[in-house]
């Protein structure tokens, strides 16, 4: 996994590429916290690049939600058909809004 990050319009975009799994949720959580904790509350992941999600990399955005405390928005952009049907089955659009586009998302942030 690779992150990437960059701010646009006052919004926190992190660009995953490759794998959230049990080997890489833990960077990826603590990525999400640090700039949580740094009091950021707008945060886009950009899932354009992101190969597979597990149940693990799922439960570091509970885990950054809850973090967040209601303040602010983790939203999701960008995931393709077999990440989108993952997240289906866990309820997961209810707890975190996902856009199709990044321009999109920023738009509604």
């Amino acid at each position: 996994m690779h992150i990437t990050t960059n701010m646009e319009q006052g919004i926190r975009i992190i660009s995953v590429d490759g794998k959230i799994d049990s080997f890489t949720s833990k960077d990826f959580q603590d990525n999400l916290i640090k700039y949580i904790l740094d009091g950021e509350d707008k945060i886009l992941i950009d899932c354009s690049k992101l190969d597979y999600i597990s149940s693990s990399g799922i439960r570091a955005f509970y885990f950054a939600l809850r973090e967040l405390n209601s303040n602010g928005i983790i939203a999701l952009c960008s995931a393709n058909d077999n990440i989108l049907h993952i997240l289906e089955l866990v309820d997961f659009h209810s707890d975190f809004p996902i856009f199709n586009t990044i321009d999109e998302a920023l738009n509604q942030i």
